[in-house]
């Protein structure tokens, strides 16, 4: 009875780690998908540090965090956190692409 407790417990414990881990993976490439809108919006570093800073204190980070974030989810799943970036990136190429139709007519 006790292995049987203790194996649950090890299950819900693993599953809730995994799903911490979705929740901070899916809110770092947000903020990540922000951060490169940003970056095309205002190519002036000037006008872009600061509203990135902005858009970090709101998720509740300073770049200090975001950057061990990075490493942290990088160090987990190196191939995952490749993927995500990708895609990201991709998402945003999309998004910026679109932008600039809307406002070239």
């Amino acid at each position: 009875m006790n292995k049987l407790i203790l194996m649950l417990s090890f299950v819900f414990v693993l599953f809730g780690c995994q799903n911490q881990d979705d929740t901070k993976l899916s809110k770092y490439s947000e903020i990540y998908y922000n951060i490169l809108l940003i970056r095309e919006q205002y190519p002036d570093t000037a006008v872009a540090n600061p509203k990135i800073i902005e858009l970090l204190n709101k998720y509740g980070y300073n770049q200090k965090t975001f950057q061990d974030d990075s490493f942290e989810l990088f160090d987990k799943d190196r191939v995952l956190f490749t993927k995500m970036i990708d895609s990201v990136r991709k998402k945003a190429e999309l998004e910026i692409e679109k932008n600039k139709k809307l406002n070239s007519r």
